[in-house]
């Protein structure tokens, strides 16, 4: 069996991410910032400057010196790491998106 073509990702290599506000970012799981630099090596930071800090993916790639979409598969992998961790520590908070959890 043969994996599909991957699905679209929803920021462009170019569109920076919306920064996180401190409400929101008080409101998010204390488990995401736990669990995040227990990640792969490249992982925590890409997350860390792409979701929290709102930088565009295409100026990562040229920090990290690769190529904007080796950035972007980067990040949907870091998403999808970070994302079944949470399903694994959280369970149930995750079905919404882990605003106000109250798993721990």
């Amino acid at each position: 069996m043969t994996a599909g073509p991957a699905p679209e990702m929803p920021v462009s290599a170019a569109t920076p991410a919306p920064a996180v506000g401190p409400e929101l970012e008080k409101a998010v799981c204390q488990c995401v910032k736990d669990i995040i630099p227990t990640l792969k090596d490249e992982y925590p930071d890409i997350l860390q400057k792409v979701e929290m800090e709102g930088a565009a993916v295409t100026e990562i790639a040229k920090v990290e010196n690769i190529t904007p979409n080796n950035a972007m598969v980067r990040l949907h992998r870091a998403r999808k790491a970070l994302h079944a961790r949470l399903v694994q520590t959280c369970g149930t908070c995750t079905e919404h998106s882990c605003l106000e959890c109250h798993c721990r």
